[in-house]
């Protein structure tokens, strides 16, 4: 966060990813997967004494895509030489806020939130086996309900 006055500024990061490879007599398995988050948002805060509420609103972009190969020995699966897919997954939206902030001295305080994430999700898939494909397409909302329950221990620079 980035304080002016009784606004901040909120930048929050996610990133994952995933390599997996399993292999047997039968086939060679891999999996692959990359997911990111960027919440960029607003807060405003009212403060007395060393108790404050604060309450905003964050901007939330999401991009994951995961990739799965399996290639069969013939020797097992004369008919079946592979099977692969791709999906990607983009998210966009909203999440309002509210928390409580206490103050314990001027380097250190303790603090919790609630957020309603709204997100709006758009994906595409492809599958490829032998010589076939095919592909879905989707879309669709998403409301994900974020109770206070992390408490957070805060460092003041």
């Amino acid at each position: 966060k980035y304080h002016l006055s009784n606004l901040a500024l909120r930048l929050h990061c996610d990133l994952g990813f995933k390599n997996n490879q399993s292999e047997s007599e039968y086939y060679l398995y891999d999996y692959n997967y990359f997911a990111s988050k960027t919440k960029l948002g607003i807060e405003y805060n009212s403060t007395i004494n060393k108790f404050s509420v604060f309450y905003g609103l964050n901007f939330v972009y999401g991009y994951s895509e995961t990739k799965t190969e399996t290639t069969y020995n013939s020797d097992f699966y004369p008919f079946a030489s592979s099977f692969s897919s791709f999906t990607w997954q983009k998210t966009y939206g909203g999440s309002p806020l509210v928390g409580v902030k206490y103050q314990i001295n001027k380097l250190i305080s303790i603090s919790s939130e609630a957020s309603l994430d709204l997100s709006y999700l758009k994906s595409k898939s492809s599958y490829y086996y032998s010589s076939s494909t095919t592909v879905n397409s989707n879309n669709g909302l998403e409301v994900d309900i974020n109770p206070i329950g992390l408490l957070a221990v805060n460092i003041h620079l």
